[in-house]
């Protein structure tokens, strides 16, 4: 079954449509002209097909890479030239393309396993995973490249209203899981503004850097104190469904109300 979550609504139409104030240059192939660096961002694409390639164009463009990479704790990286590895600067590593020609981080630390050359997006979750190498799922990695794109202040977080979290879980896993929901809402509603959210304890997991079980508790507690609201479910993998998230007790304005800076 398709994830409607994925489907943008008419009343989002101007939102997606919308062009952040980022700068950048073209480059010619053949006739036609690509757009490259930050023009890529300058324009959010509408449909699910035209957000794939999007994707795969950002992570083929070299000058968005390296930012990323900056951002990412790699000091004026530059491709297929060596520097210590964020996880073990006993070992070198290496911003290289892949077969496909995106840009991926090549890390001798996990020489001879199937992390040794991540897409980005996972050198993010690798990170935020306390240094365990992360292979996203596919279902996952548009999250994780709108993560990464706003760390590195290449994409504006959409603006994000939570109720506020009692003084007694300002500490733990249930703030962990908080700002890890305002980090999801602030990525994903750069696309869909105002389109409920899953937020599974798996992907909650990963996302927060958390234990499952750990994550499971923190994402009812989140619940049970009416910080986000089920209001949906999609299938999942497992017996039980998936449930579809919005913030708590809080007024969503309408795509077309939004004004961003």
């Amino acid at each position: 079954m398709k994830n409607t979550t994925d489907i943008p609504n008419a009343g989002d139409a101007a939102l997606i449509a919308r062009r952040v104030a980022l700068t950048g240059s073209t480059s010619a192939t053949g006739s036609s002209t690509q757009l490259c660096g930050r023009q890529l961002l300058a324009e959010v694409p509408s449909t699910k097909e035209s957000r794939g390639e999007w994707l795969r164009a950002i992570a083929r463009d070299e000058a968005l890479a390296l930012e990323k990479a900056n951002a990412l704790g790699i000091p004026n990286p530059e491709l297929d030239v060596a520097f210590s590895s964020i996880f073990d600067p006993r070992f070198k590593a290496y911003l290289q393309r892949g077969g496909n020609d995106e840009i991926v981080y090549h890390d001798l630390t996990f020489a001879g396993t199937k992390t040794e050359y991540l897409p980005l997006p996972s050198v993010l979750a690798s990170k935020i995973n306390h240094g365990t190498p992360v292979s996203l799922p596919k279902r996952h990695i548009l999250e994780w490249h709108l993560r990464l794109l706003v760390a590195a202040d290449l994409l504006p977080p959409a603006p994000v209203q939570l109720p506020q979290l009692p003084e007694f879980y300002n500490h733990g896993d249930t703030r962990t899981a908080y700002d890890g929901l305002r980090a999801l809402f602030e990525c994903r509603w750069i696309l869909d503004y105002g389109i409920p959210r899953p937020y599974s304890n798996r992907f909650a997991a990963t996302w927060c850097g958390l234990t499952i079980p750990r994550a499971a508790r923190a994402v009812e507690k989140l619940r049970e104190l009416s910080i986000v609201i089920p209001v949906g479910s999609i299938p999942s993998q497992f017996s039980n469904p998936t449930f579809l998230y919005l913030p708590g007790q809080v007024h969503t304005p309408v795509a077309e109300e939004m004004s961003w800076s």
